[in-house]
């Protein structure tokens, strides 16, 4: 009966190829032909559910350990946000700026992943650890996807600190929302962020849409209350 009801759920749009929009270029289409992009998505047949998927892939994620190096920075208003890396890299590797979702941090599973894999292959991983994580907060302003500036303050400072080494960015969830904001806002302005190329990973582009979804009854017991939950014990405790 288990097999049959996993069955029911893996829907049409699971064996679909993905739906790729970009830019038509030789660099593209090279980047694209060189990942998996164009592979469709076969969960295991018993995780076919996308609740199931994001639940165990937080309680079954593992950890690898790793000892970070953290240093301070204070922002543009005074506010102070942690930076964490893995040390004993070469100063010029390049540089990967990872920026997480709106809970995580450089303690999370799928970052600490990221991280080593980074390092693996040559790369520093410096994680944005958010207003309030690790410390507490120091003005009265907490982060949210607006707060692209406290994106391009990191950024300014990994400069400072590496000036000879490409820098990247990698955005997760809100963080990504973030950073495409902030290398939108200035190219439009015709800014150069000091980012040489970036990746969003899993961006709530539409803000409202996500805010009502959000709010729907399962969603609301799955993911609010646990979002809402882990941002009082990251800052609000910390205060006390």
């Amino acid at each position: 009966m288990t097999l049959r009801l996993g069955g029911s759920w893996r829907s049409s749009a699971v064996r679909d190829q993905p739906r790729l929009w970009f830019t038509a270029s030789t660099l593209n289409e090279q980047l694209i032909q060189g990942t998996r992009l164009s592979h469709p998505f076969c969960p295991p047949t018993l995780l076919t559910n996308r609740h199931l998927q994001s639940i165990l892939g937080v309680l079954l994620f593992s950890r690898p350990k790793l000892r970070y190096q953290r240093s301070l920075l204070t922002l543009h208003d005074g506010g102070v946000v942690c930076l964490d890396q893995v040390p004993a890299l070469s100063h010029g590797a390049p540089i990967a700026l990872i920026v997480p979702g709106l809970t995580g941090n450089s303690q999370s599973g799928y970052v600490r992943h990221l991280v080593l894999a980074l390092a693996q292959r040559g790369f520093r991983g410096i994680v944005l650890n958010y207003r309030g994580y690790g410390m507490g907060l120091k003005t009265p302003l907490v982060t949210c996807s607006a707060l692209v500036q406290d994106i391009q303050d990191a950024v300014q400072f990994v400069r400072s600190q590496y000036p000879q080494a490409k820098i990247y960015a990698c955005g997760f969830s809100m963080g990504a929302n973030s950073l495409v904001k902030l290398l939108g806002q200035n190219g439009m302005f015709g800014i150069n962020p000091g980012i040489s190329a970036a990746v969003s990973v899993s961006n709530p582009f539409n803000f409202l849409k996500l805010s009502h979804n959000l709010r729907l009854r399962v969603n609301e017991l799955l993911y609010s209350r646990f979002l809402a939950w882990r941002l009082k014990r990251e800052i609000l405790l910390k205060e006390t």
